[in-house]
């Protein structure tokens, strides 16, 4: 790989596993490079057997923050939504206990 002004790059190895099988293609990630500059950069090949192709790729922190996020709120909303829940039930049990002692003293029960 070289840049614009025809330096070499050095290729760094590719912080995400990716692979890919079509039909009889198979391609997989290898190798990876952030630009330093806007330009042309050539990729030279000299392997025969195999095609080389360039793409732009993700970052691992993405990948893994997506995940993450992902899991997340399937695990989170869930979680949230019975803890609100609960504190509904609680809320609502302790004010209906607290009237039905109120109505229960209104009555004036006579004393034995």
């Amino acid at each position: 790989m070289t840049d614009p002004a025809g330096a070499d790059v050095p290729l760094g190895s590719s912080a995400v596993s990716h692979n890919v099988q079509n039909g009889q293609q198979y391609w997989e990630s290898v190798a990876a490079f952030t630009p330093a500059e806007a330009g042309e950069y050539t990729l030279g090949c000299s392997d025969e057997a195999a095609t080389y192709a360039v793409t732009p790729g993700g970052d691992a922190a993405g990948t893994g923050l997506g995940v993450l996020g992902g899991l997340g709120s399937m695990f989170l909303f869930p979680i949230l939504g019975l803890l609100i829940g609960l504190l509904l039930i609680i809320t609502t049990y302790t004010g209906r206990s607290r009237d039905r002692r109120r109505l229960l003293a209104e009555r004036g029960y006579p004393r034995y």
